[in-house]
């Protein structure tokens, strides 16, 4: 059933604030030292006792404050690891009412909301003045207040007034993710700086002086590399506007400034200016464009001034103040949006923090339209990348998979609900991507007329998701709940497909969760005849075919329908399968991407190399891995030069994804085939299907989940020598003290039942891996019997058990990306194998001892040169050279890595183990119940390449080393390769872990 948001409607009446501020600057300690005049007055109904003011500053005060648990959670640790002196706060306040002090108390947990005891009840109808002292530490740049050396971005820098509105009091802690919610009034504000600082800020500004020291600096640039002390002199400037809810500006004495103007088509004449450091031609052209087409679509603006800064931004591309923008670049996409926020956040503004989709999501959509009209992104346009509505494919690509994942969430949540990914993806994204939807349907006329109706009626008066569906309604008499509430608030997707065509009609099903209003064209020689929009409905609806030559009928034929899946939208009238999309295999960046009108399969070359195959050559094929698909797969068949023959790899996955437990299902199978062994005597074929089951955390923002795989991985091996002149070598040795036999390996079978869990930290990220084995190997044994004269075989098994765990934990240094790697080790024999392959082993492998052949190894089996140094990243992870010998019960290993100070990829390692029989080891002369080894490793890529250098170890490793004569240092040296993360489906795993 739609949800109708009609019930959230604002008041008729709005409380209003008017300020004067007085800041000084001192950039020697980065303070603001402030005074504050607020003159409130309260046009509700009821008396106000009390009253909430934002002290947003002091969000940058600790790491217990909403805003640096937010950067935690959505994983950036900037602010986490920062240094005390770049923290901030606001602080020396005294909150006085008509004279009078207010006691005041910061709220728990949020020290960046203070509750204002009033001395007096504010009647309603009735103004009082709070005035009060502050001071602001400016922090360093982590978010949108902050300061880089003596360039200064300072925003919501003042006490502030919570809105009270039709829902109560409106107090919100300041956050990264998530904007604001102000009430609206005038301001006067002065700003003292050092003489040879460029002020750019919100409002106008009156000293005519220092117009003159702009336009100045607007003719004369000066370089960046130009070295500027602070004047001991100081300026006061001072900047006024009305009808405006914030403040903000921005201070640097290397501003270089850009001017322009625009007359609007209602005659209004707007001044432009970009100031930036290093400035770029186009700058107030893309502000005039902004200006011009949200004017004219929306409403037009009413201020003397508009003006884009290039500064310090850490909170996305940019961050909308009225009248001012502060950006992170100067690219036409940014300043335009940065600019459309104008209207949504500072003339609309409304409840952005709650209802984020009513300005980000609109501004996007508008953002779009401005770019580009009505055509496709040029750069993109020759591979069919973008929309209609220039939104950048990859945005819409984004949308898709994570709804085909049912990762995503609705559209009108509130900013806090939002995972970081779906705060972008969702708002941004899937919400202009409805907002086309709507144009579509309504038409351009109406749409738009929809949008300068409901700014006329609520600029200035902070509208509520009611308000604007009912001038929407209103306006364009259509019965619009599929949008403002369906489309809104469900996690649905919206999918219609062709179901089929029959006796002069096309019938039409929907299969998503969403009853819609949808589009279909109808085609004939590639051409567009007709496109007719039809309401939304449930199940299978019939059409009749419009008269004409028709050859093709497409579902959403301009792509402006936010549907998650359009492969089931076209029906081709003339062929033989209507349904299926002709096959492209192509050789470019487009068979990676899903094209909806096409099955596409990419092609590449590729080599490879390994010491058994040697030289290979061959194709890599898969099919699109963007948006997330279904199904996956990657074949690699690649012809050997050493053995002359065919190998490698075909991986194939099909996922289930749902909203119940578990949450996702991938049913898949991996396989390869490679020689194992130098002298190219063996070959093995692996086949592994798998069925896993993740079972992730109910609460999108949190990516702790739990996979629980059953593996089935069947080994077979093909000899490559006569099997019948071996025999016959057997049948000619008669001799009763050399009698030979001769092995014929079976498939080996493995079961395996894993269970791996991860917390999803990036802060002292814990996960571990739970793994029951079970093997079953077989053997066929040949042997000439001299009594009976004939050669006999006997079957010979070596059943085995074996549990291991693996727990990795990190553990986070008080420096940035510096830290302590800690993992364990344990595992067991529960029904031992004889044959010592099977066992687990202590040191370097080369894949020799990799029996399942799970990983990618380039020296397999070989007993000397650089491979046999080379240690697997499973089991117990001892980074020593050598051959210790097999385990047959349990084992116990503890591998620890802390990273150095500095930017050079070092770091120390250290090994630590023990087994069940460690005191009986032939080298374990000192009888020592605990074996180790540590030195320095050189990371070239964490997980993948990483090369170590022994500094010391126990006489366990020393002793055998000697023993096998690997007394060189070099030949001590040991390393991982571990291929794995780059073959197989690592794009797309790539993709799944982005999501």
């Amino acid at each position: 059933m739609a949800k109708s948001q009609i019930s959230e409607t604002q008041s008729e009446w709005q409380q209003r604030v008017d300020y004067e501020i007085e800041v000084r600057l001192d950039d020697q300690k980065h303070m603001l030292y402030g005074w504050v005049k607020m003159v409130y007055k309260n046009n509700s109904k009821v008396a106000l006792n009390e009253m909430y003011m934002h002290l947003w500053p002091n969000a940058y005060s600790d790491r217990n404050t909403p805003f640096a648990k937010q950067q935690m959670l959505n994983g950036n640790l900037d602010f986490y690891f920062s240094e005390l002196s770049d923290r901030g706060f606001i602080d020396s306040l005294d909150f006085k009412m008509n004279g009078t002090k207010c006691q005041w108390q910061l709220l728990p947990e949020q020290s960046d909301i203070a509750r204002l005891n009033l001395p007096d009840a504010i009647a309603p109808g009735k103004s009082v003045t709070i005035t009060t002292p502050f001071r602001v530490k400016v922090p360093g740049s982590f978010s949108r207040m902050g300061h880089e050396a003596q360039s200064y971005q300072i925003t919501q820098w003042f006490p502030k007034p919570a809105v009270y509105d039709v829902n109560g009091w409106n107090p919100i802690s300041y956050l990264d993710q998530g904007e604001f919610y102000s009430e609206f009034g005038s301001f006067k504000v002065k700003i003292t700086v050092p003489e040879n600082y460029v002020i750019a800020a919100t409002g106008v500004l009156q000293e005519k002086e220092e117009w003159s020291f702009i336009r100045k600096r607007r003719d004369n640039p000066i370089s960046t590399f130009t070295g500027i002390s602070s004047s001991e002199k100081f300026k006061t400037l001072t900047y006024v506007q009305d009808s405006i809810h914030d403040f903000a500006w921005f201070a640097s004495k290397y501003f270089n400034v850009e001017e322009s103007s625009i007359k609007l088509k209602n005659g209004h004449t707007v001044q432009t200016f970009v100031f930036a450091e290093e400035l770029k031609p186009t700058g107030t052209s893309s502000i005039n464009e902004a200006l011009k087409f949200y004017s004219e679509h929306c409403g037009y603006y009413p201020y003397k001034y508009c003006t884009a800064v290039k500064g310090a931004l850490k909170a996305g591309g940019g961050m909308e103040y009225p009248m001012i923008t502060v950006l992170d670049g100067l690219s036409r996409e940014v300043i335009i949006h940065e600019v459309g926020h104008n209207w949504f956040y500072g003339m609309l503004a409304n409840n952005e923090r709650r209802y984020p989709w009513m300005d980000e999501s609109i501004n996007s959509f508008f953002e779009g339209k401005t770019m580009f009209g009505d055509q496709n992104k040029p750069v993109l346009n020759s591979i069919n990348l973008t929309r209609e509505n220039g939104t950048d494919w990859f945005m819409e690509a984004a949308n898709i998979s994570i709804e085909r994942a049912h990762l995503n969430q609705a559209v009108a949540d509130s900013s806090e609900q939002f995972s970081s990914y779906n705060y972008g993806v969702m708002v941004y994204g899937k919400g202009s991507l409805i907002f086309d939807h709507l144009r579509g349907y309504l038409g351009d006329e109406m749409f738009y007329n929809c949008f300068r109706k409901y700014f006329d009626k609520w600029a200035f008066h902070h509208p509520l998701p009611g308000d604007m569906e009912q001038v929407f309604v209103k306006t364009s008499g259509k019965d619009l709940s599929w949008f403002f509430g369906d489309l809104m608030h469900s996690e649905a997707p919206v999918d219609y497909r062709v179901n089929k065509v029959e006796d002069g009609n096309v019938l039409i099903e929907n299969v998503g969760g969403i009853k819609a209003p949808y589009s279909v064209g109808y085609y004939y020689k590639g051409e567009l005849q007709k496109e007719i929009w039809y309401d939304g409905h449930t199940g299978v609806m019939k059409h009749p075919i419009p008269s004409g030559a028709v050859d093709l009928i497409k579902i959403d034929p301009r792509s402006m329908m936010a549907e998650s899946n359009r492969k089931n939208n076209s029906y081709r009238l003339n062929s033989l399968f209507g349904k299926i999309e002709p096959l492209n295999v192509d050789f470019s960046i487009k068979g990676y991407i899903e094209n909806p009108d096409r099955t596409t399969m990419a092609w590449s070359p590729i080599i490879g190399w390994n010491s058994c195959n040697r030289g290979m050559i061959g194709v890599l094929l898969n099919n699109p891995v963007a948006p997330v698909q279904k199904y996956n797969f990657v074949a690699t068949p690649m012809y050997a030069f050493g053995t002359k023959d065919l190998n490698g790899y075909f991986n194939f996955a099909w996922h289930r994804y749902g909203d119940n437990k578990p949450q996702d299902i991938t049913f898949g199978m991996k396989s390869a085939r490679f020689a194992y062994a130098p002298s190219d005597t063996f070959t093995y074929n692996r086949i592994a299907p798998y069925v896993s089951f993740k079972f992730r955390n109910k609460d999108k923002r949190y990516f702790n989940n739990t996979v629980v795989t059953l593996k089935y991985t069947n080994t077979s091996f093909t000899p490559k020598f006569d099997q019948d002149a071996k025999l016959k070598v057997l049948e000619n040795d008669i001799s009763t003290y050399n009698r030979r036999t001769f092995t014929e390996n079976l498939p080996d079978q493995f079961f395996d039942f894993i269970v791996q869990g991860d917390d999803g930290q990036k802060l002292n990220h814990t996960s571990y891996k739970l793994d029951f084995q079970y093997g079953m190997i077989a053997d066929n044994q040949f042997m000439f019997d001299s009594i009976s004269g004939k050669i006999i075989s006997k079957k010979i098994t070596d059943n085995f058990a074996k549990l291991s765990f693996t727990f990795k934990h990190r553990i986070n240094y008080s420096l940035k990306n510096k830290g302590l790697d800690i993992r364990v080790f344990a595992g067991v024999m529960l029904d031992k194998a004889d044959n010592g392959l099977y066992q687990y082993r202590i040191g370097s492998q080369g894949g020799r001892y990799d029996y399942t052949f799970e990983e990618t190894a380039l020296g397999r089996n070989q007993t000397s040169g650089v491979f046999v140094n080379q240690v697997m990243t499973n089991n117990m992870f001892v980074k020593a050279v050598g051959n210790f010998g097999n385990i047959d019960g349990y084992t116990v290993s503890a591998n620890l890595v802390t990273d150095l100070p500095g930017k050079l990829p070092l770091h120390l390692y250290a090994d630590i183990f023990t087994f069940n029989d460690i005191k009986n080891h032939v080298n374990n002369t000192d009888q020592q119940s605990f074996g180790y080894t540590g030195g320095v490793s050189l990371r070239f890529a964490k997980d993948v390449f990483e090369i170590y250098f022994p500094l010391v170890s126990s006489s366990i490793i020393t002793k055998t080393q000697d023993a096998q004569q690997l007394t060189n240092y070099k030949q001590q040296i040991s390393f991982t390769l571990n291929l794995n993360k780059l073959t197989g489906f690592s794009l797309e795993d790539m993709l799944r872990k982005a999501l």
